[in-house]
């Protein structure tokens, strides 16, 4: 199994002679599996690029596109996604289910003649979408796909890809759950016995990541830029950390880097993960453009 990084940041894309190293454009992943159809996890800014390399190659393309959720930073560059202008092209987008946005519609809605140039008509790809929630399970052309709802506003999906027992796991984006219920239903979850729901739900997630080859996980704060915003929905490398610890987790890389955060402001949350990582056997990463890990 081989784990591109395509994107990294959260929010928005930077452009800075200070971000150079670890990259500005926004969420996109790329996992690649032997007899599988390339696999893609959100279409924020990093997709772009990657469109315009598989739409110059010859032949039939077969996409898989896994969402985690549907905020801007993550799905800027499907209406710039080249291969869905091929008639040749078969993509599947598998998104979360949400009872307030429909995700066929809001992809059409990236089209509006007022906001982007290029009419919804003009998509010759044949797209198929299938709604998942948390909790969910399927088998994708050999490959096990597990869905759990993450902790952010609106609806938010963790994915688990596994194969030939090698798993990876995305967690972006996901804040800490103590006293912060965010997205559609998650207050009225916790409201008869709160402290009860938070428990399960870290344990659920620690479930879901348990002995992962690789996660990539949120990290957008650090303790100090958290406080009075753990209602945004992001984490922090040292809740990061600690559950790949409690998971047995072998590699964690740090993901979703805040817009305002610089190379060496990075490097600074690298040291912190790392410091707490300690000498236990969790390798500690920040995750930087182009990036290719092999499990």
């Amino acid at each position: 199994m081989k784990v591109s990084i395509l994107g990294v940041r959260g929010s928005r894309p930077v452009s800075s002679h200070n971000m150079m190293r670890y990259g500005g454009n926004t969420t996109s992943f790329r996992i690649d599996i032997d007899g599988i159809p390339p696999i893609f996890v959100d279409g924020g800014t990093g997709l772009y690029e990657e469109g315009i390399r598989l739409a110059s190659q010859p032949g039939p393309l077969r996409i898989y596109m896994l969402v985690t959720h549907t905020h801007w930073d993550h799905i800027l560059s499907y209406p710039l996604f080249e291969p869905f202008y091929r008639q040749d092209c078969e993509v599947t987008f598998f998104a979360p289910v949400s009872e307030k946005a429909d995700f066929p519609r809001l992809i059409r809605g990236q089209h509006h003649d007022r906001t982007f140039p290029r009419s919804f008509n003009e998509i010759t790809a044949h797209i198929e979408y299938r709604s998942f929630s948390g909790g969910e399970k399927f088998k994708l052309d050999g490959a096990t796909i597990s869905a759990f709802r993450l902790n952010h506003p609106g609806i938010t999906i963790g994915w688990r890809i596994e194969h030939d027992e090698r798993a990876v796991c995305i967690i972006t984006d996901n804040a800490p759950v103590e006293n912060n219920y965010l997205g559609e239903g998650m207050r009225e979850r916790a409201a008869a016995d709160p402290q009860a729901f938070e428990k399960e739900f870290n344990d659920s997630l620690t479930d879901f990541i348990l002995g992962a080859d690789l996660v990539i996980y949120d990290t957008h704060f650090d303790e100090a830029g958290i406080k009075n915003r753990r209602h945004w929905g992001h984490s922090t490398p040292q809740t990061a950390t600690a559950f790949a610890l409690e998971a047995g987790v072998r590699h964690l890389l740090l993901h979703h880097h805040a817009p305002e955060d610089t190379d060496f402001m990075v490097d600074r949350k690298l040291d912190e993960a790392r410091s707490i990582a300690g000498e236990q056997n969790l390798v500690v990463e920040a995750a930087a453009e182009g990036m290719v890990l092999w499990l």
